[in-house]
């Protein structure tokens, strides 16, 4: 059996800090590849990596210094923010949806639904005992953070979410979704 001090205490905190230097480095990447080497032409990869990087650097060390909120209600909120900011940088500056902007979308949304569970679970209902909802949650954080990381990376429909949208606007008929067909970036 797992040692839970290790599963939720020590783990997520390394955890943590590989996300945030793959962040960093996704961003890095991008950043060079159209600086130096000019081959990232397209703006919302810069946008959505730098904000994602600077999000979860800052979100991942400045919790401590705040108190006066619950830790979870404090991730729901700085998601919150970083999907509205992301948004409006995109609309504000009329840059196209990218596949790693709705991967990042997606993955923070599945994130605040998570961190919302959790903060019921143990502030709401007051579970002090650990049980299988607890793995789970910090589970699929972690899945989530990892498609966050390979989306901002590759830029590509891994999860071939437009599969999904094909099939749901066949089936249903509709001509608006959030996910819009694209060409494949030259990289």
């Amino acid at each position: 059996m797992i040692n839970d001090t290790y599963f939720f205490q020590e783990l997520p905190l390394l955890f943590d800090k590989v996300v945030t230097f793959s962040m960093i480095l996704a961003f890095a990447y991008h950043a060079v590849a159209k600086v130096v080497l000019k081959k990232v032409n397209n703006l919302s990869l810069i946008i959505t990596s730098g904000l994602v990087t600077a999000s979860y650097a800052m979100s991942s060390y400045l919790y401590s210094f705040n108190e006066l909120i619950n830790l979870y209600l404090l991730w729901i909120i700085y998601d919150a923010e970083l999907i509205f900011l992301l948004w409006a940088l995109h609309k504000l500056l009329k840059i196209e949806h990218t596949y790693s902007f709705i991967y990042v979308c997606l993955g923070l949304v599945c994130n605040s639904c998570l961190y919302a569970l959790i903060y019921i679970d143990r502030n709401i209902v007051g579970t002090n005992e650990v049980w299988w909802f607890w793995y789970f949650y910090s589970t699929a954080i972690k899945v989530f953070d990892a498609l966050i990381i390979i989306a901002l990376f590759t830029n590509k429909d891994f999860l071939k979410l437009s599969v999904l949208k094909q099939a749901l606007t066949k089936r249903f008929g509709s001509k608006k979704c959030l996910v819009k067909e694209q060409s494949e970036p030259q990289i």
